[in-house]
């Protein structure tokens, strides 16, 4: 095992503009890197994720497939992340934010499981709550 995982979130987006820059920044406190693919948005928000990547650690793809195809942009996305040397992969929606229970990054209690040599029995607490939910603080 390596002296620390990396852990790297790929996600989809699509005219998400007015929530793209408060994904990111909430996001990057969980994992180490991004891969985002924009779908074909429309509202700015690929001018958004170029500009946020000059500064950011992210990688942002503009995806032009016709139709939704989640599984290959998600499996393309993974694919990314691997050639990134992700430890980790963890798919994250722009609409949504990580709280970790009893604090903490998501990046953290992954290195606690990666920690116990793949037992897969410590429970990695993390609740997923939607971006407008009143409880999550960007």
């Amino acid at each position: 095992m390596a002296d620390r995982m990396t852990a790297i979130s790929v996600s989809v987006v699509k005219d998400e503009a007015d929530i793209i820059e408060d994904f990111v920044g909430h996001t990057l406190r969980h994992v180490d890197h991004m891969v985002i693919a924009d779908h074909g948005s429309t509202d700015g928000t690929l001018d958004i994720l170029h500009k946020l990547a000059f500064c950011q650690p992210m990688t942002v793809v503009n995806e032009h497939r016709i139709g939704y195809r989640q599984w290959e942009m998600m499996t393309d996305l993974a694919s990314i992340a691997g050639d990134l040397s992700a430890d980790w992969v963890l798919p994250a929606d722009a609409d949504e934010c990580w709280t970790v229970v009893g604090g903490g990054a998501v990046r953290g209690r992954l290195a606690e499981v990666d920690q116990m040599e793949g037992t897969a029995s410590a429970a990695v607490d993390v609740a997923r709550r939607r971006h407008d939910d009143p409880a999550v603080q960007p």
